[in-house]
């Protein structure tokens, strides 16, 4: 089983994984505030996406747009 570049399970399993490096890295620099994100619109604009049964091309590919590069 092999994940398509445009699979939204895929994006959202990296961006999780890029927000735990973040997280590390203030923690080690001992940064008091983070950088901004927008990881709590980037996972529910996921999730609206991810819910539906049937997504259109144009879905897809906002989607992508939208949680990737914010």
């Amino acid at each position: 089983m092999i994940a398509y570049p445009t699979d939204l399970g895929l994006l959202a399993k990296s961006r999780e994984e890029s927000e735990k490096i973040i997280d590390e890295l203030c923690q080690s620099m001992g940064l008091m505030k983070k950088p901004r994100t927008y990881r709590r619109l980037a996972r529910k604009q996921y999730l609206i996406v991810a819910k539906k049964k049937n997504k259109t091309k144009n879905e897809v590919r906002m989607a992508i747009v939208k949680t990737g590069n914010g």
